[in-house]
């Protein structure tokens, strides 16, 4: 977990969010080397954008920007693996269209933004913790409007998502300077 110089890494509450993410979306899943290696990968790259995108935001460049630059490269990149011919054809219909334009901002760009501007205020571990936060706010959402129903493990893996949020509040308050 990346932080900024002179700030230590809250272990505790990157091991609590991690284990609250896998009970809440990881219910049923089978682990294989190669979906390790994939997650494994993805979570450094992650990681790396996420320090890039801290510092140029520091700089002051445009948080949403750098979302574009940087999903536009990942769009390169993954071309390679999946052609965006093959894409185009699998979406079909116009209403497949729209529900693809709808995970696209709503689930993709709107997020990614919104943790970029964040970055403005939180160094990067901090804001990867509290960005867990989504998956949670997708499970209430499924099961408030699509009557999805949630196991115990996926409303305790919920909990201690939150509960890893709630101990980086605590600790910032710690660390804030008494007012004299």
């Amino acid at each position: 977990m990346a932080t900024e110089r002179g700030q230590r890494p809250n272990w505790l509450a990157l091991g609590v969010a991690t284990a609250g993410c896998l009970l809440l979306v990881g219910g049923g899943m089978r682990l294989s080397a190669a979906g390790l290696a994939y997650g494994l990968v993805s979570a450094g790259l992650m990681g790396v954008v996420n320090v890039l995108t801290r510092e140029r935001v520091a700089l002051g460049d445009d948080p949403w920007g750098l979302v574009a630059w940087s999903m536009a490269i990942a769009a390169v990149a993954w071309s390679f693996a999946a052609p965006p011919w093959r894409a185009v054809a699998a979406v079909g219909s116009p209403a497949g269209w729209i529900l693809t334009a709808a995970i696209i901002v709503l689930a993709t760009v709107v997020p990614f933004g919104i943790f970029s501007a964040a970055l403005r205020v939180l160094d990067a571990g901090r804001a990867s913790i509290v960005a867990m936060v989504e998956p949670v706010v997708g499970a209430v959402a499924a099961w408030l409007l699509l009557g999805e129903a949630l196991s115990a493990g996926q409303i305790t893996g919920g909990a201690l998502i939150l509960a890893a949020v709630a101990l980086l509040q605590v600790e910032g308050q710690r660390r804030r300077p008494v007012p004299e």
